[in-house]
């Protein structure tokens, strides 16, 4: 085009002609900034609006995870005293279960004296029978009379222990349920 208007610079019609190319590519230009300005206006507005959208999600993300530490703070907080307490159940079950071993022991060992007892009765009983005349005899069994009452006394001391070591069995097992 420009070599048309330097060509046709004398002759007005190429001269005219060369203008109106001209008008009209200016024309066009003004044309495709104008809608370049629209568009760029158009994708500056939905930029806003996407970026305000942006700064809402961030504030409601901030907001969840300000809500998810405050939490997290709260369930930790709880687990350590949860730990605690676990702690001080299984120190007191472990006591529990010392005491428990302690009074098996002392069971154990009442019904070791118990068949001891037992055993020495009955063969002071059958020596009494077979060495002694009636008033000796007489005089052992007033003497077995009273062993048999010991015996007794001793079987009812070891019942009792007995009945302690199952009421501490049961309290173990209720403290280890627990």
């Amino acid at each position: 085009m420009r070599q048309m208007f330097w060509i046709g610079r004398h002759d007005p019609a190429v001269m005219g002609e060369s203008m109106y190319e001209l008008r009209h590519h200016i024309y066009a230009k003004d044309n495709l900034e104008i809608v370049d300005k629209l568009k760029h206006e158009k994708q500056m507005n939905e930029m806003n609006i996407e970026r305000e959208q942006l700064k809402q999600q961030f504030e409601t993300l901030k907001t969840t995870c300000n809500e998810l530490e405050n939490e997290c703070t709260l369930l930790t907080t709880s687990n350590e005293n949860d730990l605690i307490e676990i702690t001080k159940k299984q120190e007191e079950i472990s006591d529990e279960q010392a005491k428990l071993v302690e009074l098996t022991q002392i069971v154990e060992q009442k019904e070791m004296d118990k068949k001891h007892l037992t055993d020495r009765n009955q063969s002071l009983s059958d020596r009494l029978f077979s060495q002694q005349t009636d008033a000796e005899l007489q005089r052992h069994i007033r003497s077995n009379s009273e062993l048999k009452q010991q015996h007794e006394v001793l079987l009812s001391t070891l019942l009792l222990e007995q009945q302690l070591h199952s009421t501490t069995t049961n309290e173990h097992k209720r403290l280890v349920k627990e």
